[in-house]
């Protein structure tokens, strides 16, 4: 569950917002309170809660100055402010503290409900996406690596003569499993992304090899050139679609990949020997 603290001094609100805001419910546990701004940001630095709840005018230190103090310590959750104050001054020092709502008091519980809900959607989508970035990340260092010693390298990169390599049976060995699991990496990418426009500048780029050597080796490999396999792919994908009755040719075309209908009809007539419409009347 998210973690959220609330910071205001008056005692009542922090009673009524513990007890009254379906915590639970959304996702949310309340770890802590605070009634001024450097209790405050003592228990956000202890705690680094998901969510601050902060009221602006608190004795001690403003909500404000506890949140730019959070910020400069490297403190990047989400802030909702919960003032009972209208202040243009203050409304934009929280834009520039990147507050992600601002609430005049009395606030009922329904629409602080409804914020903190907005506030755990922006969460969420923000932890898919770190979450995509470090296994992108991973999956770059992976396939990096396979390429680390200098040799390797220069073979793959087309930099130096197969033949001053193809002595040491050993190393060549090594240089094969690579490339097989890059050919095994290419593969799996395709498959997952046969609808978008797939390059083989993209996968050169991701598995630091040069895009003509790349090419080699998948042929090598498939039997096929890059574009034959990805075509042959959507070919598949395209007859299992079709082959379903729920869609319209050009939105089978669009699902596989292909903006111009014309063109992946022509395809999959040389793939399959049939028109996308005739196999659809099947």
């Amino acid at each position: 569950m998210w973690k959220a603290v609330i910071i205001d001094d008056d005692k009542q609100v922090l009673r009524v917002m513990k007890k009254a805001i379906p915590w639970e419910k959304i996702g949310v546990t309340c770890i802590g309170e605070g009634t001024d701004g450097e209790e405050g940001l003592q228990l956000i630095t202890e705690t680094k809660p998901d969510i601050v709840l902060t009221d602006i005018y608190m004795p001690i230190m403003n909500g404000m100055e506890m949140l730019q103090h959070a910020r400069d310590n490297g403190y990047n959750g989400k802030a909702i402010i919960l003032s009972g104050y209208s202040d243009f001054e203050y409304a934009r020092t929280a834009l520039r503290l990147q507050v992600d709502d601002y609430l005049s008091k009395p606030a009922t519980v329904e629409t602080i409900e409804s914020v903190l809900t907005a506030v755990i959607s922006k969460l969420e989508k923000e932890k898919v996406f770190q979450n995509d970035q470090e296994d992108l990340a991973q999956k770059l260092e992976y396939y990096q690596s396979l390429y680390s010693n200098s040799e390797v390298e220069s073979i793959v990169m087309g930099m130096e003569d197969q033949s001053s390599i193809s002595d040491d049976q050993q190393m060549d060995n090594k240089v094969n499993i690579r490339h097989k699991q890059a050919v095994e990496y290419m593969i799996q990418y395709i498959n997952e992304n046969y609808n978008e426009r797939i390059t083989i500048n993209d996968l050169s780029e991701q598995l630091y090899i040069s895009r003509n050597y790349l090419s080699q080796i998948f042929k090598k490999a498939t039997g096929l050139s890059f574009n034959q396999y990805i075509n042959k792919v959507r070919m598949e994908k395209a007859k299992c679609l079709i082959s379903e009755g729920q869609y319209l040719i050009y939105e089978i075309a669009e699902k596989v990949g292909f903006k111009n209908t014309p063109y992946f009809s022509s395809l999959f007539k040389k793939y399959t020997g049939m028109n996308p419409t005739d196999l659809l009347k099947c």
